[in-house]
């Protein structure tokens, strides 16, 4: 399906500054977009570590209804049509150069899409990915056989609970996305908007040395310690300013680490929007654990991150990795708890976060001050941004 092309609406200008100030040159503040873009891709990253069962459940249960509903019905209301495609990957990549332990295998599934069908009888799709096109005439051009589209993506979003339990939320994502693996060719579209979602009840141990991963070393004494994902916040995390402490201790503020083993969140941050000639196209989600602080419990021979929430339905931990990630998107991101009995809130919320880039704005990036009124200008422009750009003042 062709991409709507945009046609942007009123560069308000000269606003909050004087003639003098500006030297004569207009500061746009908005952009009005005539038309939306219909076409989104979404990639889920799905923590499959052991503990994600009933969580995974909870997202397979409301996909339907609560994201890819409120997408079809309110696009549909807007007098538009939706042209969908849905990626899933796990949040498994291995160990990388150490040794295979346990749940962990040295690629894990690598970022590669997955289609292997989960539930009994249930129908995938014959791609590596889910199509779902409105074409607008009631009928709908799809890549699976029978079915709902909610029912397709149980069928290939019920990952399981095999994964390692060293979730690599971030560098899964930009592995399926970064030409890595053939098998994924053909998923991004190049004109789409772009959503990344993450759904995990731990923080992102993205490692740009696997050396962290080390099964050898066991010892509260050794460089490393205890092979737990404990090492994740220790060597991902700075908590009020200093390393987090192998022993009890409760912390308020915590930031990415940007010494030690752990990739950067704002790095993966950049890679995403460098997908796009036009940044504000990618938009990123999360349901995960609230990140509220860091305390450590355990004592000296198992140290341990205390949950961040706790419910009948699961466990989560605090995402502090994630919520760096997330501010790098400002205005194009949206988070809740996985906390939650259900999944119909945050995926409703992510769908009126997809809709923000499918439908037209009224809105401009900030305001106008009132006594700025009489220095801006309005314009209507077409090819903006472009040598060909032109642009006629309205009244």
């Amino acid at each position: 399906m062709q991409k709507l092309m945009p046609v942007f609406l009123a560069l308000a200008v000269g606003c909050n500054s004087s003639p003098a100030d500006l030297g004569g040159v207009a500061r746009p503040v908005g952009l009005i977009p005539h038309e939306g873009n219909n076409q989104l891709d979404i990639l889920f990253v799905v923590d499959n570590s052991d503990s994600m069962a009933e969580e995974q459940a909870n997202l397979a249960q409301w996909a339907e209804q609560s994201l890819f509903g409120t997408l079809e019905n309110e696009i549909a209301a807007a007098g538009e049509h939706v042209s969908l495609r849905i990626g899933v990957v796990s949040s498994d990549v291995g160990v990388g150069t150490q040794p295979p332990s346990g749940s962990c295998s040295v690629d894990g599934d690598n970022g590669a899409l997955q289609t292997i069908p989960r539930l009994p009888n249930c129908a995938p799709p014959s791609d590596p990915w889910i199509e779902y096109v409105d074409n607008g005439d009631s009928t709908f051009t799809t890549n699976y056989p029978s079915g709902t589209l909610g029912e397709a993506f149980a069928c290939i979003a019920l990952l399981g609970i095999q994964g390692c339990g060293f979730e690599q939320h971030l560098e899964s994502a930009k592995r399926a996305l970064d030409g890595s693996n053939p098998g994924n060719a053909g998923f991004l579209r190049a004109d789409a908007n772009l959503l990344v979602a993450v759904v995990a009840d731990e923080d992102d141990c993205s490692a740009i040395d696997t050396h962290v991963f080390d099964p050898t070393q066991t010892l509260v004494t050794d460089e490393l310690g205890p092979p737990t994902s404990f090492r994740c916040a220790e060597f991902g995390l700075l908590c009020d300013d200093q390393v987090i402490a192998r022993e009890p201790a409760t912390y308020s503020e915590c930031v990415p680490r940007e010494d030690s083993y752990l990739g950067v969140p704002r790095d993966y941050a950049t890679f995403f929007k460098s997908l796009k000639a036009d940044a504000s196209q990618v938009m990123v989600a999360t349901i995960v654990g609230p990140p509220q602080g860091l305390t450590v419990v355990g004592g000296q021979l198992a140290p341990a991150v205390s949950p961040s929430c706790q419910t009948v339905n699961g466990t989560a931990y605090p995402s502090h990795r994630l919520k760096a990630f997330l501010d790098e998107f400002p205005a194009r991101n949206r988070t809740d708890t996985i906390c939650r009995d259900s999944f119909d809130q945050p995926l409703r919320d992510m769908a009126r976060l997809a809709l923000s880039a499918a439908l037209p704005s009224p809105c401009l990036s900030e305001p106008v001050l009132p006594d700025t009124l009489s220095t801006c200008r309005a314009y209507d422009v077409t090819n903006y941004g472009t040598p060909g750009e032109t642009r006629s003042e309205l009244a």
